[in-house]
């Protein structure tokens, strides 16, 4: 059965992958991304994907409302969520560069709480929302520079496990997933 799924960061890498094998499985898949021609570009060459790109920068509150009003205009609903966008930047704690660490948490952390709270008021019942983290959130590494994004990552964990717990009762038809990429 297909399904309607909401995919971020699905221009590049994962996300582009991802977006590629739903929209070959026949889903309508809805791909946010800063460079939405990329997207474009990838659908076009296959034209019997049902595929959707949206210009949105996840880390804008206002860009992730935006989309979400658009996906509900056109769709009415969501099935599964897929937080899939997120970077990860070396970076020593000594050098205290505030600015990277700040881009990475807006990123892999508030960009996808603004993404679950949006595709809540859209999602199925029996919906699915999946957070993709890394192997760095679930334990602590000694080496330098990945700390930061390594708590990045583990803060993802919490939210995860927390946005469970919090549908468990309200809501316990939809599945909350955390995948741990390498």
């Amino acid at each position: 059965m297909s399904k309607i799924i909401v995919v971020t960061g699905a221009s590049v890498g994962i996300g582009a992958a991802m977006l590629c094998q739903l929209a070959e499985e026949g889903h309508q898949v809805v791909g946010l991304a800063r460079r939405p021609e990329l997207i474009e570009s990838m659908a076009n060459e296959n034209p019997t994907w049902k595929v959707d790109a949206i210009k949105a920068d996840v880390t804008k509150d206002s860009d992730v409302i935006e989309a979400f009003t658009w996906i509900k205009n056109n769709f009415g609903k969501i099935d599964v969520m897929i937080n899939n966008a997120g970077c990860s930047e070396m970076t020593l704690l000594s050098d205290g560069n505030i600015d990277v660490w700040r881009k990475m948490y807006d990123l892999n952390v508030f960009a996808v709480g603004s993404c679950i709270r949006e595709a809540l008021k859209i999602i199925s019942d029996e919906g699915n929302i999946i957070n993709v983290s890394s192997v760095l959130g679930q334990e602590t590494f000694s080496y330098p520079g990945v700390a930061v994004y390594s708590s990045t990552k583990h803060a993802l964990k919490c939210l995860t496990k927390g946005l469970r717990a919090e549908l468990h009762e309200k809501r316990p038809g939809i599945k909350v997933t955390v995948l741990h990429n390498t």
